[in-house]
């Protein structure tokens, strides 16, 4: 049996490694998650302590959805931008986001609070219980909006305590829009 050298295989397969995929993000942060959409010129990056369990685009382009888990902490991340009519700021998102998740949701929703901590208009809320069973879930959607996008971070947990409060804050902390070259 013919023995290959080894340094040229690796060196193939190195060379082959941007097309599979790669832990290094294009800013030099490691595994960030990035969401945007195509020709837009910001993006919303988060964490890479956030495993990615659904990424999906529309067909034309106009919205982008991302649920990603923490295991570590047990920390529910979902991220969805909407195109729509005309200029957005931080507040009108909230108020459409907001509205719409009232009119369409079965659940009770106590200590809701609103607040704005730059560059977000935020909502945060309690589900005490689902279909009779207590599940004590805490929710924080946070809303940005610029041009005719709306960003919505949407942060949950179960069986949440008051310690946990704490942890959303770091993870809302951590969420950054940046500035992007259009796709």
């Amino acid at each position: 049996m013919r023995r290959v050298p080894l340094t040229p295989l690796l060196g193939l397969v190195m060379a082959f490694m941007p097309l599979v995929g790669s832990a290094q993000a294009p800013n030099g942060r490691a595994n960030v998650l990035r969401v945007s959409l195509p020709e837009l010129d910001w993006s919303v990056e988060v964490a890479p302590q956030f495993a990615v369990q659904t990424d999906q685009t529309r067909p034309d382009g106009r919205g982008r959805y991302v649920y990603a888990v923490d295991a570590r902490t047990d920390l529910v991340l979902s991220i969805r931008l909407e195109r729509g009519p005309g200029g957005r700021s931080p507040a009108e998102c909230r108020r459409a986001g907001w509205d719409a998740l009232r009119a369409r949701s079965p659940f009770t929703m106590d200590a809701v609070r609103t607040g704005d901590t730059a560059p977000w208009a935020t909502v945060e809320y309690v589900v005490p219980e689902v279909r009779g069973m207590p599940v004590r879930q805490q929710h924080l959607h946070a809303y940005f909006g610029q041009g005719n996008v709306c960003a919505e971070v949407h942060l949950s947990k179960v069986r949440v305590t008051a310690t946990d409060q704490a942890l959303f804050e770091r993870a809302l902390g951590a969420v950054r829009i940046r500035k992007v070259p259009p796709s």
